[in-house]
């Protein structure tokens, strides 16, 4: 082995490393789940997710196993649908899942406190909005307003009427119904169609 080798090796361990840093350090569950449906990684929140659920050591709990059974080619371009599953308590963890490249299989765990933060990123990534327009999109199926948002976000009336015209306009929809009905799907299927609701 070369000392160039060697030195890339060290590098790419190093960056696996604070990889996995930065994983543990998010504030949803990440997992990542071996063929055989075992546990191969656990981020904090995730191992707090996998005791509400009622895991133990490195088996994957029956409800989260449940949320893996589906079509595995449908789940190599993209996440699937979000899945709720109940935790007691009056807690409902929204889990997604994906195939990786070497057939294990990455989970993702969210708490309904940190589904609007990951609604609002949905939205950005599907329509191409700004940051505001997907926090406002949020809001509005929330139920709010335009003068309970511009109370919230601290703007003037006018401007959230310009932000939900141009919302409008890059959602492909004209009315707040419609808004409403394209987010629900975006977060429940995580596959809306403009075109599906224009009809």
């Amino acid at each position: 082995m070369e000392l160039s080798d060697v030195a890339h090796e060290g590098r790419r361990m190093v960056d696996a490393g604070l990889l996995l840093q930065v994983i543990d350090a998010l504030d949803i569950g990440v997992l990542v789940i071996d063929r055989a449906r075992a546990l191969r990684f656990a981020n904090a929140v995730a191992r707090e997710a996998l005791r509400d659920l009622g895991g133990q050591g490195m088996l994957l709990p029956p409800v989260l196993d449940r949320c893996l059974e589906g079509s595995v080619e449908a789940r190599l371009e993209g996440f699937s649908p979000g899945v709720g599953v109940d935790a007691g308590e009056g807690r409902q963890y929204l889990v997604r899942w994906r195939e990786l490249d070497h057939g294990d299989r990455l989970m993702l765990l969210v708490l309904p406190a940190q589904r609007s933060g990951a609604l609002s990123c949905q939205i950005r990534e599907r329509f191409g909005t700004t940051i505001q327009e997907a926090r406002i999109a949020v809001l509005i199926r929330n139920g709010r307003s335009n003068q309970e948002i511009a109370d919230e976000l601290a703007l003037s009336i006018s401007t959230i009427k310009t932000y939900v015209s141009r919302l409008f306009v890059a959602c492909g929809v004209r009315s707040r119904t419609r808004l409403i009905v394209l987010i629900d799907e975006l977060e429940e299927r995580g596959l809306p169609t403009r075109a599906g609701l224009e009809r």
